[in-house]
């Protein structure tokens, strides 16, 4: 069988961690389990919540017909690596020693959304946040890190989108590393290169909230990160809402159809 040892881990762990019940995976803290071997474990690296055992695991046995060659083993690899959607700390900052987070508590310290972001903080790292990418680097860039660190994204998911969509279609991008990255890439991004093609990679990866009636990305965000000196508080509020207007419910969904998948391939 396929991801034998995947779905061996998901059962497991459904058992240890869910009370038998794989719906609960939907809301489940996957930070919960950092300094666990067995679930929790990065294949080497330092905890990161999109590289545990258990998430390599789901992303395998959900995604595996999306890209050639994609199993569990060509995850332990590292040819494909789970990455995180929706970003929290360019928003809203690292957590502080007092709970508090950085970002937040500098641009906005007396905001009414204070619970709301404590409760996101808990959503972003849900199985529904997590999409798996190709992950050949080019120098010392993979999708996952390029895609958190290019000026122009600084890890908001549409525009990571709108510049996969312009490559795929026009074979194209205004950054050149970017281009180097998905040449590098190309063996897996090969049978997306069309619009056509696009449209069934978001289809299938569970993104076309990210899409209009036309297939075009929505423009969801303004690239807000909390360091900017020219940020104001008000203008911080208000995209900070408009994210989470659309994060919570999209993660909280794609979760849940993630785990339908999983339903159907473990009983």
């Amino acid at each position: 069988m396929r991801n034998e040892k995947s779905l061996q881990l998901i059962k497991d762990f459904a058992n240890d961690y869910l009370d038998g019940d794989i719906n609960k995976l939907v809301t489940f803290d996957i930070k919960q389990l950092q300094g666990n071997k067995k679930y929790g474990g990065c294949n080497g690296s330092s905890f990161d919540s999109d590289n545990t055992n258990i998430v390599r695991a789901v992303l395998a046995v959900v995604f595996e017909n999306v890209w050639p060659d994609l199993d569990e083993d060509s995850i332990t690899r590292m040819d494909y690596r789970g990455d995180t959607i929706n970003t929290f700390n360019t928003m809203f900052g690292p957590r502080l020693r007092n709970g508090e987070f950085q970002g937040f508590s500098l641009v906005a310290p007396n905001d009414e959304n204070a619970v709301r972001i404590e409760k996101f903080y808990h959503t972003y790292t849900t199985i529904g946040n997590f999409v798996i990418l190709p992950n050949k680097r080019y120098g010392r860039y993979t999708l996952n890190t390029f895609r958190g660190t290019y000026s122009k994204w600084r890890d908001f998911f549409d525009k990571f989108l709108i510049g996969l969509r312009y490559y795929l279609t026009q074979a194209n991008s205004d950054n050149e590393v970017f281009m180097r990255l998905m040449e590098a890439n190309n063996d897996s991004f090969r049978c997306y290169r069309s619009e056509d093609g696009f449209r069934k990679l978001c289809k299938k990866l569970y993104l076309e909230d990210f899409l209009d009636n036309q297939s075009n990305v929505r423009h969801l965000f303004n690239v807000t990160y909390w360091w900017k000196k020219s940020l104001k508080t008000d203008e911080y509020i208000d995209n900070v809402c408009n994210y989470l207007d659309f994060c919570e419910p999209f993660i909280l969904n794609r979760g849940r159809m993630i785990v339908k998948i999983l339903k159907e391939k473990l009983y």
